[in-house]
């Protein structure tokens, strides 16, 4: 029950799928990952799918695809290829707060 950290360099596949992995400043990670959630703050290439979250830190990158329902990149991150962002199922949304979103000012007199 612990979480991970690279802080060297790896190649291949990496699977966590119940933990945090962080990919440290100065790794580079050449793989495919399957993980609760990815920290980067190195460089990564290749595919992420997290169950929960990726997060790309000011100083890290990514070059391949990523997927996870949240995914945050600070300011300075690098990162070159897709996002996928699959939403709840139906059934976990029942009962959330929807707020409808309306322009600040009417497009009729917008400039």
């Amino acid at each position: 029950d612990e979480n991970f950290e690279i802080a060297g360099k790896v190649e291949g596949t990496i699977e966590v799928r119940n933990h945090l992995l962080t990919i440290a400043p100065k790794a580079r990670v050449f793989a495919r990952i399957s993980a609760k959630a990815v920290r980067v703050a190195g460089a990564l290439t290749g595919e992420v799918t997290a169950t929960d979250r990726v997060e790309v830190c000011q100083d890290g990158s990514v070059e391949g695809d990523m997927s996870a329902p949240r995914i945050a990149m600070q300011e300075g991150a690098v990162f070159h290829g897709k996002i996928d962002m699959p939403g709840r199922p139906a059934d976990d949304r029942r009962g959330a707060d929807v707020v409808p979103i309306r322009p600040a000012v009417p497009l009729s007199r917008a400039v």
